[in-house]
Order: C-alpha cells, then sequence, then structure tokens
C-alpha cells in the first residue's frame, strides 16, 4: 500500500489491515482535505471531509459487503447505523457484494428476489440512492468453465440527496480492470 499511496501522491490515509477472505480498507486523501476518521471496521471506513479553500463538510463512507450471503445482513445493519450519525451530505461507495436490480447482473444463476430486495430496501431506509455511473456496466466477472461467464455491478456509489446537490458535477467512472479492486 506505501507504493500505491507513493505512486498516487497521497502522504495522508488509513489502511484498515486484511484479514481471512477480506483485502482490508484503504482511504487516501490529498492534503488539501481535513479529514476526521470517524468510525472503522473491517467492513467500513467512515469520515467527515473538509476542503480547505472553500470549507464545503462532507461525509465519506468506503464500504464492503459481506463477501458471504448469509452474513449479508450484518452489512445492511451497519448501513442503516451509518445513515442515523449525520445529517451531512453523504457519499458511501465500495463493492457491497450485491446488486441492486436482476439487470445487473448476467450469467450464472438467478440472484434470490428476497436478497436483492434487502439490499434496495437498506438503501432506501438509508436515505441514498445511486449516484449512477460512466462506462463499464458490470465491475466483476468471473468464468465459470465451459458454463461462461459471469458478470455484476457489486461496486456502487450510493449519495444522500444532500451530496447530489452540493455535487452536481461530479461522475463516477467504472473503468475495466483486469485484477481485484
Amino acid at each position: 500500500m506505501a507504493k500505491i499511496k507513493r505512486k498516487l501522491e497521497r502522504r495522508q490515509g488509513m489502511i484498515v489491515p486484511s484479514v481471512r477472505w477480506s483485502r482490508g480498507l484503504t482511504l487516501l486523501w490529498k492534503d488539501s482535505l481535513l479529514v476526521e476518521v470517524q468510525t472503522y471496521s473491517l467492513r467500513h471506513i467512515d469520515a467527515i471531509i473538509t476542503k480547505d479553500d472553500d470549507n464545503k463538510k462532507w461525509r465519506f463512507t468506503g464500504f464492503y459487503g459481506h463477501p458471504e450471503t448469509s452474513k449479508r445482513e450484518e452489512s445492511w445493519k451497519l448501513l442503516v447505523n451509518l445513515s442515523t450519525r449525520s445529517d451531512l451530505p453523504w457519499v458511501c461507495m465500495g463493492d457491497f457484494n450485491e446488486i441492486i436490480h436482476k439487470g445487473e447482473k448476467v450469467g450464472g444463476g438467478e440472484r434470490p428476489k428476497w436478497q436483492i430486495r434487502a439490499f434496495s430496501s437498506t438503501i432506501n431506509r438509508s436515505k441514498l440512492r445511486d449516484m449512477g455511473f460512466v462506462g463499464s456496466e458490470f465491475t466483476w466477472s468471473r468464468r465459470l468453465g465451459a458454463r461462461g461467464w459471469v458478470r455484476g455491478r457489486l461496486d456502487q456509489a450510493l449519495v444522500s440527496t444532500n451530496w447530489a446537490s452540493l455535487f452536481r458535477r461530479v461522475t463516477l467512472y467504472n473503468v475495466v480492470t483486469c485484477s481485484s479492486d
């Protein structure tokens, strides 16, 4: 991670180390930002951001949904809990390991409707919405041998209405990568 920090010219940052399946979480930022980390765990880093030049305050949460479906409800409880902690404009982004609707996955077995509904309901209860994106429709893929490929949009950027109003010109770009995110 130190090499990546240097390459991106980011001296400031926080790293939550990897444990077992988790690859860990990292939040890096420019010197022109004041970042106050509020809470963190293996599944999130929650911070308040203040920009030097205009004093805008907003909230950023990096999120990693539990990779095991049976434990995903823990992630949804965390997200709802985080939503109650502040009224600041909020963006929550990361690998949620879930889709919002069935069109966000092709190949492999069909995702159960209850599972999709649980995530969508969590987003609504958290008063967030999908920010949208430009670029690749899918953020994750895996080859299933002779059965072909399975692809999904597991990485999302979810925003509060007041965040979207504050940052009207922000665009999320999904870029194609050949390695893990």
